[in-house]
């Protein structure tokens, strides 16, 4: 039975974790906040389902930036910039 989005029977026999990802905008300035954030999704929400954050900035990230938001999330990070 194919996608009622596409017509791939691929994608309509993959979960839907597959296609869920929590997008967020932020600094690497904004650390801590983003910490306290993802710690509360983790919380009340995501332990459960493990969704992808897809974290965007308009700079590079920074390592110092990336390992600790890596650690306080359960799904997997990707990190990318949003063009200016």
């Amino acid at each position: 039975m194919p996608c009622r989005l596409c017509t791939s029977t691929i994608c309509a026999t993959l979960p839907l974790a597959h296609f869920i990802s929590l997008a967020i905008l932020v600094r690497n300035s904004e650390l801590h906040g983003l910490r306290a954030t993802a710690r509360q999704l983790e919380d009340q929400f995501n332990k459960r389902h493990h969704y992808t954050y897809v974290i965007l900035n308009n700079e590079p990230f920074t390592d110092e930036f990336k390992l600790p938001t890596e650690w306080a999330t359960s799904g997997n990070c990707h990190f990318d910039l949003v063009p200016y």
